[in-house]
């Protein structure tokens, strides 16, 4: 048998630990196989076989632990590799997803699909262009994929029982969804500040913006008491862009 000291030489030779404070933890936790304690005085009783046991599991540990960090280090060296690569566009893999397909499966998911429709067109397809893209290219490379100058991670498309097309549809439709409510938030929040800033409420609301400009600045410099009808002016074309806006979002009351 063993004392504590002893059997914590041991240890720290084949490197487990030093501390005697871990030790007497593991001992107590019965990490040790056969060690036993009867009393204070007497300490305790470390059978060297069982503690031969005991190095091996840890030295496991240890090992296992150690691979882990590595293989995780590595992974994400090639992460960053193939992230590089795909933004100077070398991949692997590619696919299409056409905007008819993004359309029909919006317009069979929301009730008011407008504003979905408007917000794929510009997250997907249109951007800066005059026109949309008919459809967009998606490349793939490693753990990652592209589109429209984007890097995501393939397992955040989910559904892997399904098709890689139905899986980015799937995909898209979510970020569309999620630009649509932030866009109306930001969109009812400045109509209110609006509202607020410059005394308006929902009946001047609806006489300025069914006005012309000039009959419309007018109101606003009448009800708003804005320097002049300049300033008025301004806050009419404000508020039209703002409604024309909110109506593309169908939160325009």
């Amino acid at each position: 048998m063993l004392n504590v000291t002893e059997a914590l030489e041991i240890l720290k030779k084949e490197q487990i630990t030093s501390s005697v404070q871990v030790f007497r933890r593991w001992l107590r936790a019965g990490k040790v196989p056969g060690a036993y304690q009867n009393t204070l005085k007497e300490g305790w009783q470390i059978p060297e076989e069982g503690l031969q046991d005991f190095i091996v599991t840890q030295s496991n540990e240890k090992y296992k632990a150690s691979y882990d960090r590595g293989y995780a280090d590595a992974m994400q060296v090639i992460d960053e590799r193939d992230k590089e690569l795909l933004w100077r566009g070398i991949y692997e893999h590619y696919c299409s997803v056409k905007r008819s397909e993004v359309r029909e499966r919006i317009k069979s998911h929301f009730r008011d699909s407008k504003p979905f429709l408007v917000m794929s067109d510009r997250l997907f397809f249109q951007q800066d262009r005059k026109t949309p893209k008919s459809s967009i290219d998606i490349d793939m490379l490693g753990s990652f994929f592209r589109m429209n100058g984007t890097i995501y991670r393939l397992d955040q498309l989910g559904n892997e029982g399904y098709s890689m097309d139905t899986r980015l549809v799937d995909f898209m439709m979510n970020i569309v969804g999620e630009a649509v409510a932030i866009e109306r938030d930001e969109l009812l929040e400045t109509y209110k500040t609006m509202q607020s800033d410059y005394h308006w409420d929902d009946d001047a609301v609806k006489q300025i913006t069914t006005s012309d400009n000039k009959t419309g600045a007018k109101i606003i410099w009448k009800v708003s008491k804005t320097r002049t009808l300049t300033d008025a002016s301004h806050l009419y074309r404000k508020l039209v862009a703002l409604k024309e806006q909110m109506e593309l979002m169908s939160i325009w009351k």
